[in-house]
């Protein structure tokens, strides 16, 4: 029915967005091509709380030729 569809909705939404949510953006030896925006990685580092790893989502890829590298905009 509509209601039961736009409480599934409400439901989704409130997952995704109803807890905190930081962007990290990382620079890293140039990926060719090969990361796409919604693919989940487990992110790694001394910083931010990161030390265990974190399963982030890609929201934003940038390749650069000069220098070869890609920088990546992560989010979660």
């Amino acid at each position: 029915t509509l209601l039961a569809d736009a409480q599934r909705e409400v439901d989704r939404r409130q997952a995704l967005n109803g807890v905190t949510r930081h962007t990290y953006t990382a620079n890293m030896a140039r990926t060719n091509f090969a990361l796409n925006i919604g693919d989940v990685y487990t992110v790694y580092s001394s910083r931010y709380g990161l030390t265990s790893g974190k399963n982030l989502a890609i929201v934003g890829v940038s390749e650069s030729t000069t220098p070869e590298s890609t920088r990546v905009t992560f989010w979660g």
